[in-house]
């Protein structure tokens, strides 16, 4: 995967969301069942992981499908008409999650697991299909976006304020491996668990 901190230019946001959307993809589809809905005490399951992360995702791009004069009305523009690179987005959302931020309203809502295999699986399949719909759906939408308009129309977001829509992008890119990431070591932890 391409350094995330060297991706700037549209193209190559459009393709780094590409990427990272199917390393998403991947790394929920390669888990068992039992790992996929694995909840532990006080967590999210994988399952409760994924549906935050398409509730996130459906909401970048509800705001990207907004008229660009609505964004501007709605929210201002950016004044100085650029964005932070990835890295700074990436800190500065670290630092609000050191702080005690949380997903808030973009929390899933924690269902009861599937009682049966046939339900679990009818679930799984659901919840992936969900996640594609939505990564495909916001790469389609950015390629309607100019590298000027990334910049200069603000998008709100729960914990870093009014950020431009380069941003929330890359915000959103971070995101998305950030919470792949703990589904990964939380995998491995149960894993570990049972070996021993």
């Amino acid at each position: 995967m391409e350094n995330l901190d060297d991706v700037y230019m549209k193209d190559k946001l459009v393709a780094a969301l590409k990427q990272v959307n199917r390393t998403v993809f991947d790394k929920f589809r390669d888990l068992s069942i039992d790992e996929f809905f694995d909840r532990p005490p006080g967590g999210w399951s994988p399952w409760d992981t994924l549906r935050h992360l398409v509730k996130s995702v459906n909401a970048v791009s509800g705001g990207a499908l907004m008229p660009r004069f609505a964004l501007g009305i709605a929210f201002g523009k950016n004044s100085n008409e650029r964005s932070r690179r990835f890295a700074e987005v990436r800190d500065d959302y670290l630092r609000h999650l050191n702080r005690g931020a949380n997903a808030g309203r973009y929390s899933p809502s924690l269902k009861p697991v599937p009682a049966t295999q046939k339900e679990a699986e009818t679930e799984r399949h659901h919840a992936m299909r969900q996640w594609k719909k939505a990564a495909k759906r916001l790469a389609r939408i950015l390629n309607r976006w100019t590298n000027s308009e990334l910049d200069r129309y603000l998008m709100p977001h729960p914990i870093l304020g009014k950020i431009s829509t380069r941003e929330m992008l890359f915000f959103t890119l971070y995101h998305n491996l950030h919470h792949a990431t703990a589904v990964e070591l939380q995998v491995q932890e149960r894993r570990a668990g049972e070996a021993s």
